[in-house]
């Protein structure tokens, strides 16, 4: 067995703060015994780090933060971790949206924010998400003054601010949730009907339509949901999608994950590192992950940035 989920995780304990909370959730228990688990993960580790009851569900363990459901990234098996990989890196199965990941690595980015929504939350938390995304993935970020300089723009502010901000990019997408309270109506296996999904229950949305062309990506997140909206919008930026399965991930929405995920972050170290050491094409992505993850020296490869 390779050492990757052991050291990954002691890892991003250290360098992210990952808390042990002992608290209850309504996240629904998961079993050890399922096919998606390593067995030899959960048998060499799996007891001591995760509170495991006597018919093997998760009752407790480690948490990105209090509030979050149980992060049990680091017991799932090779396979299970390679399929969602690529789910989340190509996004849906019925859409033409390109994988993106920022040349080099580096991006820059910038905030506008209104003037009531600079308080020490937003101050903290923005710093603390931009760090866990783009810091802890290998991705070169650092601030901008200058927005037309800038990779990445957020937008924090009420509904109004976002629309005036909308209508200076001219995504009618946008324009049209900060006008109406909705999107058009999306096919159901579209990235923006899962963009859509995601957000669900917020008024938070992003505008990836100049990314490719322009290399610049737009955040529009009011200032009441930017702890449920910034860690995704964040991870969308930075070139992973929205994708239904079994990995803990902000981004899945088969679960309830508001905050970056061990998985998460181990998922953009694996495709930067894919595009950009081995320059791997879409449609190889499958192999490719298969191979990443089931490498022996899986977690020395993913370290190189650090």
């Amino acid at each position: 067995m390779h050492r990757f989920a052991a050291i990954a995780l002691s890892l991003f304990l250290s360098s992210v703060g990952l808390v042990a909370a002992q608290e209850e959730s309504d996240q629904a228990p998961v079993n050890v015994h399922s096919e998606v688990f390593s067995k030899e993960r959960v048998e060499s580790y799996g007891y001591k780090r995760f509170s495991i009851d006597a018919s093997g569900y998760i009752r407790n363990g480690f948490r990105v933060s209090r509030g979050e459901p149980i992060d049990y990234s680091p017991l799932l098996s090779d396979a299970t971790l390679a399929k969602d990989f690529v789910r989340s890196v190509l996004g849906c199965e019925n859409c033409e949206f390109p994988p993106f990941y920022w040349p080099e690595a580096m991006l820059t980015y910038h905030f506008v924010v209104t003037k009531e929504a600079k308080t020490p939350l937003f101050f903290f938390k923005s710093g603390e998400e931009v760090y866990d995304v783009f810091s802890e993935a290998g991705i070169k970020a650092s601030p901008e003054r200058q927005r037309d300089k800038a990779n990445l723009v957020v937008f924090v502010g009420d509904s109004d601010f976002l629309l005036r901000k909308a209508r200076e990019i001219a995504d009618q997408q946008v324009i049209r949730l900060y006008s109406s309270g909705r999107t058009d109506q999306a096919p159901v296996h579209s990235n923006e009907a899962f963009i859509a999904q995601l957000f669900s229950g917020t008024s938070c949305t992003v505008s990836l339509i100049k990314r490719e062309a322009e290399g610049r990506a737009y955040i529009f997140t009011p200032y009441e949901d930017l702890e449920a909206c910034l860690s995704k919008q964040l991870l969308l930026v930075a070139g992973l999608y929205p994708f239904k399965g079994n990995v803990p991930s902000a981004l899945n929405l088969d679960l309830n994950y508001s905050e970056a995920t061990l998985a998460d972050i181990i998922f953009l170290r694996a495709y930067y590192y894919i595009r950009k050491t081995l320059n791997v094409a879409d449609e190889d992505l499958q192999a490719a992950s298969e191979w990443v993850f089931g490498a022996a020296d899986f977690e020395k490869r993913m370290n190189w940035n650090l």
